[in-house]
């Protein structure tokens, strides 16, 4: 009996050593190289328990019974990952994971060769024919190997329920396969085996090479596994159809299905032995080799469709498989035919357009309608063949580009944009464009669309203007004032600065010589003390004859130099101007280096200006 069990269990060694060897001559395929490991460790398994039963004495028996763990720790690890890889869920293997999962078969390796110092493996309970009982550490390593083995087969049980019916039976195959030992493991430890004694575990690994075997050569095991549907695939419009690097069916989508009539019955096969059952697939077989074809297929209409063919890589690069994709332009090449028969037409359309009209092929202008010419002031035969590029004012020419090579590759630009356009004379203009690609005799270009909008963008920028300047004196306004002084609140251009300054005399002005000699005070008054403050110093008028400065960067000792220099600036002026209105300015001033909150400097700085103006402190 010992030594049929022997030859047993060495029949089970070969088939696993068979499954071993094929797994490694396709390595590069997905979950080959785990397959190899664990049908490595099921050989070693499988041999050392066999010498087992042809061992003449006890101690050699025991021996051998505890070389078998050298294949029996490494067999779970193995099962999860191949159900990781098959599922495309091995991202989850970080460094971190893969360290957790070698220490339970590591330390287990560990205290079985140790167990006489310490017991805790055996604990007084080993036999010389199984290891089916022991102690502590036994049965973390049994907890450990049914946690793995679960999450193993509920990863590949959720597989049959989510792809197609092939994909549904190679998962089962697999499935099968890896509960085979798992089961006879249990039955064994629980003793219901008929051979009492016997770990039935290493003789299962035969059945599960075999389903192994069998999913492999039969449904295409580690060439043809299933690509994670998304709802992407499934909601393009496009037909997608995978293939494997041998050309057999892999996966398709709904819309390619409707194009070609499939079912789930050509899956596995090769293009050829498809296009048997669905003479449709004949066409696409003809056009699998060429990287971008237009082939036609006949439904209920005839349809054109263009059909490219991109290369599927593996993590080393390697070509797995292709992936098609069929676009269908029927209408792009109906609306292409009727442009064509109506060229004539169109081209009297584009030359009484009041819209300048613009196509550009290769960068280069080869048509554009008189209202172009009217809009750059170029004659037409200055325009052709000439770079569109020229007509583009140089900031906005990184831009222009940029969109052009998003036309040209067929990228979506939503809606219109803007740009200023160079006239002949060097002046330019605000436009505003889209485009469209073409077929312009031949060749793929883009029509563009372009309307003056110059005049709106002057508006617009007046508005903004408006939104933010004093009209009368130019210097920003109160809002902007506000906005900057919760901008600076929180930035980092510290210590902030204010100085407040209140115009001595403007009423009287105003009372005695009328509000336009009043304005026309508060403009030169606006003009001269602007010269006194740097280019980032934020001037505003903020009321009737009150000005505002924030000063960003700005300490206590600079702003007593700057309100210095605003004295001289008025007093030089009304000294140089005896005929005109002398200005006369109470000025106080604050700084985020007594209190950091900029309304309280603000408060500070309008209080001070109030105590210089009741001492009557003017600057004149």
């Amino acid at each position: 009996m010992e030594l049929q069990y022997a030859v047993a269990l060495i029949v089970a060694a070969i088939i696993s050593t068979i499954v071993a060897m094929i797994a490694w001559q396709r390595r590069n395929s997905v979950g080959a190289k785990s397959l190899f490991i664990l049908m490595s460790a099921a050989v070693v398994w499988s041999l050392t328990y066999a010498i087992r039963w042809i061992a003449h004495n006890e101690a050699a028996q025991l021996y051998w019974l505890d070389a078998t763990y050298f294949g029996v720790v490494v067999a779970p690890t193995a099962f999860l990952v191949i159900a990781l890889e098959y599922t495309n869920q091995v991202h989850v293997l970080t460094s971190r994971v893969r360290l957790g999962l070698a220490t339970i078969p590591t330390l287990t390796i560990l205290v079985l060769w140790t167990d006489p110092w310490h017991g805790l493996f055996y604990n007084g309970l080993r036999t010389g024919d199984a290891i089916l009982n022991g102690g502590v550490w036994f049965w973390i390593f049994i907890a450990y190997t049914y946690i793995i083995l679960l999450l193993a087969s509920v990863l590949i049980f959720q597989k049959t329920f989510q792809d197609q019916l092939f994909f549904q039976v190679q998962a089962g195959l697999l499935l099968t396969g890896m509960m085979l030992p798992w089961l006879g493991n249990i039955i064994s430890l629980l003793g219901f085996s008929p051979f009492p004694g016997l770990d039935l575990t290493p003789f299962l690994f035969t059945a599960s090479g075999i389903l192994f075997m069998f999913a492999l050569f039969r449904f295409g095991w580690l060439e043809i596994v299933p690509i994670a549907h998304s709802g992407l695939m499934e909601g393009l419009l496009d037909g997608v159809i995978v293939l494997d690097k041998v050309n057999r069916i892999v996966d398709f989508n709904p819309a390619a299905q409707r194009i070609f009539g499939l079912t789930t019955a050509v899956i596995g096969q090769t293009i050829q032995l498809a296009g048997l059952k669905v003479p449709k697939l004949v066409v696409l077989e003809q056009q699998i080799n060429v990287e971008k074809s237009e082939i036609q297929i006949k439904n209920e209409q005839m349809h054109e469709f263009e059909m490219r063919t991109l290369p599927l890589l593996d993590k080393n690069n390697q070509i797995t498989g292709k992936l098609i994709t069929l676009h269908d332009i029927s209408e792009y090449r109906l609306v292409q035919e009727q442009i064509q028969r109506s060229e004539e037409q169109y081209r009297l359309l584009f030359d009484n357009a009041v819209e300048s009209i613009l196509v550009v092929q290769n960068r280069l202008v080869v048509f554009c309608n008189p209202a172009t010419c009217e809009l750059t002031g170029y004659p037409m035969e200055e325009l052709i063949n000439e770079s569109f590029v020229k007509l583009i004012y140089p900031d906005d020419i990184p831009m222009i580009t940029e969109n052009y090579r998003k036309h040209v590759s067929g990228e979506d630009l939503q809606g219109r944009y803007q740009f200023r356009l160079v006239r002949k004379d060097l002046s330019f203009r605000w436009v505003e464009t889209s485009g469209i690609r073409i077929d312009w005799k031949g060749e793929l270009a883009t029509l563009y669309f372009i309307i003056d909008v110059t005049e709106r963008k002057k508006a617009e920028v007046a508005l903004e203007f408006r939104s933010t300047h004093d009209i009368l004196t130019g210097l920003y306004n109160r809002q902007y004032f506000e906005q900057e002084i919760d901008r600076l609140q929180n930035s980092r251009r510290q210590p902030v600065s204010i100085i407040v300054m209140d115009m001595n005399g403007l009423k009287e002005i105003n009372d005695s010589q009328g509000h336009a000699e009043g304005d026309d005070q508060l403009k030169v008054a606006a003009r001269e003390i602007r010269k006194a403050f740097r280019p980032d110093d934020i001037v505003a008028r903020i009321g009737g004859d009150e000005f505002v400065i924030l000063l960003p960067e700005t300490d206590t000792e600079t702003t007593i130099k700057i309100v210095e220099r605003v004295k001289e600036v008025i007093y030089d002026f009304n000294q140089l101007n005896p005929e005109h209105n002398p200005i006369s300015f109470a000025i106080g001033f604050s700084t985020s280096e007594l209190t950091p909150n900029l309304q309280d400097v603000f408060r500070n700085a309008d209080r001070d200006m109030y105590i210089q103006k009741a001492n009557h402190y003017a600057v004149k």
